[in-house]
């Protein structure tokens, strides 16, 4: 096995696509004129795209960075600071699709505890992908 075919640190750094599902419902979400209120497409004629996150995984290196930062901190002060929404943070690269009605949301620490606070399942979903590592492989395997 020629494991320099193999970087997965490399893969989780430059992140892939997550298709976030709603958070209640579990269907998947769509936003535009094409979508209702739920992000269900009803009409497909008409413009609808994905609402999504590109998601570093769990070997990147500023994901292991800012794990280490926060377990530092922990041990300094016996409990880590706002380690979630920070941990997330690094997690998450672009935001596609979500709004609080009037602007986009952005990966701002700002933006990212408004969507957390209204549905924690959001950050739940971003945590599980991130965590496997089979959404970052790069290689194509043999049919």
């Amino acid at each position: 096995m020629d494991f320099s075919k193999i970087d997965t640190a490399a893969d989780a750094q430059e992140g892939a696509i997550l298709h976030f599902v709603h958070p209640q419902l579990r269907h998947p979400l769509y936003t535009g004129p094409g979508a209702n209120e739920y992000g269900i497409v009803i009409d497909k004629k008409l413009a609808h795209e994905p609402v999504t996150a590109l998601v570093r995984g769990m070997d990147s290196g500023v994901v292991r960075a800012e794990a280490t930062r926060m377990e530092k901190v922990r041990l300094r002060n016996g409990k880590a600071d706002d380690a979630a929404l920070t941990f997330l943070r690094s997690l998450i690269i672009e935001l596609n699709g979500i709004s609080d009605g009037e602007r986009k949301i952005t990966t701002s620490e700002k933006d990212l505890k408004w969507l957390f606070d209204r549905a924690d399942d959001m950050g739940k979903q971003v945590l599980a992908f991130a965590a496997e590592a089979s959404n970052f492989f790069k290689g194509a395997l043999p049919a």
